[in-house]
């Protein structure tokens, strides 16, 4: 069966349409959508949910159920933060499982793990233990992961500090806390998008896909 990838949609609307009418043309048999996040390009204005997400892709969304991870551009708070400060549409626009930042689907041979990168992800993290229990218990027979920023990546925003450390700490916590993970528990595939370019890597068994391509200006490699 059939799944799409997509990420980085936010801030050419018509770029975004002809993205998303391409997938819905040729993908007829494609069962959900797996988002990388970045659907506007300020996820705290709701008429861009409109404008850059919701109206350029009515026909593909309106066909296909989509899985959405979250990007730096929904502006969300960091998980633990107060409630009442959260001024996101995210949560309002999506109905999703558990605590709506990171959960699970399971559908047939897959176990789709969604993960919420702009909250921390060390070990002392609740997102940390969640993501742990989960690759400890019974999955199916492939598992995938999802989140926003790219640990395994050749982009700009892999950049690294004179100590050779990421800048961004969302990729730096990525790196030295997930990564072990994956390998450890036998992770197929990890979809992330933040560079706007296509990219797929094999790491100590691992495979890692960037698809940043949905819309937002493309990066170089």
């Amino acid at each position: 069966y059939r799944l799409i990838a997509l990420g980085d949609v936010r801030t050419q609307p018509q770029i975004w349409h002809r993205v998303s009418e391409a997938i819905y043309q040729r993908e007829k048999e494609a069962l959900f959508i797996i988002g990388t996040g970045d659907y506007p390009a300020d996820g705290q204005q709701y008429q861009q949910w409109i404008d850059q997400f919701f109206a350029p892709g009515r026909n593909l969304l309106g066909h296909l159920p989509i899985w959405p991870a979250i990007g730096n551009h929904e502006k969300t708070r960091q998980a633990g933060d107060h409630p009442e400060d959260e001024k996101s549409h995210y949560f309002s626009l999506f109905e999703l499982p558990g605590n709506e930042r990171w959960y699970r689907v399971d559908y047939r041979y897959t176990t789709l793990l969604i993960i919420d990168s702009n909250s921390q992800m060390g070990p002392e993290s609740e997102q940390y233990q969640w993501l742990l229990n989960e690759l400890r218990s019974l999955r199916n027979r492939f598992t995938i992961v999802a989140f926003h920023h790219n640990p395994v990546s050749g982009g700009p925003h892999n950049k690294l500090q004179a100590d050779g450390t990421p800048k961004e700490w969302p990729i730096d916590q990525g790196r030295r806390f997930l990564l072990p993970l994956f390998e450890m528990y036998g992770v197929d595939l990890v979809l992330n998008g933040h560079d706007h370019l296509y990219e797929r890597s094999l790491k100590n068994g691992v495979y890692y896909v960037v698809t940043g391509g949905g819309g937002a200006p493309l990066y170089k490699i």
